[in-house]
């Protein structure tokens, strides 16, 4: 047959292009054809094949691309969302949210499928997997789901890990919004350490901003006291081998968060909940709680000082142990193997090397400086400052110019006049004159955690006096009053936080900037308790329209916009 080529070629792309839109009951005649040709005549199936039909070996697709079928299942994923969210105030919200938080945690143990017999393609699986880890994140945001949701906190976290760059990214970025707006649990802190070992994610950003944004307080709950929630999910981590392969990965994690967070003065705070780690037992199986004595080991050669204080381990991943004995002898027991030792030992030796191998800088030599002779007052005068001396050795010997003198003068009568420094020693005065001025801070940091006997008894009366405000405006606080409970720090900082944007509260400092008294816990409660530009309501103003017109809101969408300005026009 003539152009019996031409024409198979014109039947293969007339069905491609209509397969996206095409009913479902011609689905299967159209596959059916497109078989045949596939076995009859297949340079003209393999032509358009190659061109556009099939994307076997991509694992994203953009958003114009999904197929309708998939747009389904995503849509489907957001309707079982948004009916949680819709029934949080009913009685059997939890009844609801638990099978729909059982069907995420099915597409992502099965990587983005239904089901583990499912052949769905990468593209369709990444895109899935993406909705279910999402839709969690927003269920962890009520208060009735975040305990069912944490219970799956390990499969959630391990997101930040999906082999697709836009997986990840979009993960993480929805998860630094509800983190800096405060909407989900703090133990969430954590996942972006695990984009250590990732060179296209940058969480650095976020963990720098928070740890230089919260007040101390906050900071001690958000970060350091989750670290053995950090050490609990490396020892749920797929990955997870005490081999000498394995261990520079996994010590990676913990090397990041303390080049991130440790301080000298929480570093015994970290090691102290490092320690403890021997102490209890994981919630869910024993292998798991080996793990998890293994990443302690990671940091037994710390030498620091005990922490004094006591810390509160999270009870719903944590166990005790059943004895004193069971305890004693997982201490005494050592869960990694000698190469694996060795390794750490010699890690954390390089440190110490490479500050001993660093050649200390040449000493330059100090210019000779000729001795001041006397004055005609009878005093001494003063050595000339460097930017006085900018001539050449050569010229040292000259005499200084009338103009000189007279700037040296006054320069002598101020030094003079003002009162004497005892605090400066002898070498930052010869830095001086040979010009070599030191760089003196331009604020004064003062930090003080304990309060002053004196003052004692007074600061626990008005500490009650907060309780009590803030228990008429906060119900959590409130709850805690009628228990007859004492609120801890962070629980009072978030009620405050709660209640001055709902504009039922106003924080008071009384300070002094001359005395630097308040000002650092002044700036701290910026942005501890006040909004962020995203809790902000912005409002607009046409000026084309009376001032007294009313205001509208400038993210609201262009129909609104519309309504509104026919009622503007109307109002003028």
């Amino acid at each position: 047959m003539k152009n019996a080529e031409q024409l198979c070629e014109q039947v293969v792309e007339s069905i491609t292009d209509e397969l996206e839109d095409i009913d479902p009951e011609k689905l299967v005649a159209r596959i059916a054809v497109l078989a045949q040709l596939a076995l009859r005549a297949p340079d003209a199936f393999e032509q358009k094949s190659d061109d556009e039909m099939m994307e076997t070996d991509t694992d994203w697709l953009e958003d114009a691309a999904i197929p309708l079928e998939l747009k389904a299942k995503i849509l489907a994923l957001k309707v079982c969302r948004n009916r949680c969210l819709a029934h949080v105030e009913s009685e059997t919200a939890l009844d609801i949210a638990q099978p729909v938080i059982q069907m995420f945690l099915t597409v992502l143990q099965y990587e983005g499928s239904f089901s583990a017999d499912d052949a769905d393609s990468p593209w369709a699986r990444a895109r899935l997997r993406l909705q279910a880890t999402t839709s969690l994140l927003h269920l962890s945001t009520v208060k009735k789901y975040a305990l069912e949701v944490s219970k799956y906190f390990v499969p959630i976290a391990i997101t930040i890990q999906d082999p697709v760059y836009q997986v990840r990214m979009t993960f993480l970025d929805k998860l630094i919004s509800f983190l800096s707006q405060r909407r989900i649990h703090p133990m969430y802190n954590i996942v972006p350490f695990l984009s250590v070992h990732d060179p296209e994610l940058d969480a650095q950003a976020y963990v720098k901003f928070a740890l230089r944004a919260l007040p101390k307080a906050l900071t001690l709950e958000t970060f350091e006291h989750n670290f053995i929630r950090l050490l609990h999910l490396l020892a749920h981590h797929p990955d997870f081998a005490i081999d000498v392969n394995s261990i520079p990965d996994m010590a990676g994690y913990i090397q990041f968060f303390l080049e991130l967070d440790g301080t000298s003065d929480n570093i015994a705070l970290l090691f102290h909940i490092a320690q403890k780690a021997k102490t209890v037992r994981d919630a869910e199986s024993h292998v798991y709680s080996e793990n998890l004595y293994a990443a302690y080991a990671k940091a037994k050669s710390w030498n620091l000082d005990t922490w004094p204080g006591k810390v509160r381990l999270p009870p719903d991943i944590l166990r005790p142990l059943p004895s004193a004995e069971a305890t004693n002898k997982i201490l005494k027991t050592v869960y990694l193997s000698e190469e694996a030792l060795s390794w750490l030992a010699e890690k954390s030796k390089q440190p110490n090397e490479e500050k001993e191998k660093k050649p200390r800088a040449p000493r330059q030599p100090t210019a000779k400086r000729k001795a001041a002779g006397p004055k005609t007052n009878g005093t001494s005068k003063r050595a000339r400052t460097g930017q006085k001396r900018k001539q050449d050795d050569t010229d040292e010997d000259e005499e200084p110019s009338d103009s000189e003198m007279d700037e040296d003068d006054k320069e002598n009568e101020r030094a003079m006049s003002s009162p004497a420094k005892p605090e400066e020693s002898e070498s930052s005065s010869e830095e001086e004159a040979d010009g070599e001025k030191k760089d003196k801070p331009a604020t004064r940091v003062v930090e003080s955690d304990e309060i002053p006997a004196d003052a004692l008894e007074l600061a626990k009366e008005k500490r009650s006096e907060l309780i009590e405000q803030l228990a008429e405006v906060d119900d959590e606080v409130g709850e805690l009053l009628i228990m007859d409970e004492d609120p801890t720090t962070p629980q009072l900082a978030e009620a405050i936080r709660r209640a001055t944007i709902s504009l039922k509260f106003s924080p008071v400092f009384l300070g002094s900037t001359i005395n630097n008294t308040v000002v650092q816990p002044l700036l701290d409660s910026v942005c501890a308790y006040l909004p962020t530009p995203a809790e902000s309501k912005v409002t607009a103003h046409d000026t084309s329209f009376p001032v007294s017109s009313p205001r509208f809101p400038a993210a609201a969408p262009i129909i609104q916009y519309r309504e509104w300005e026919r009622t503007c026009t109307d109002y003028a």
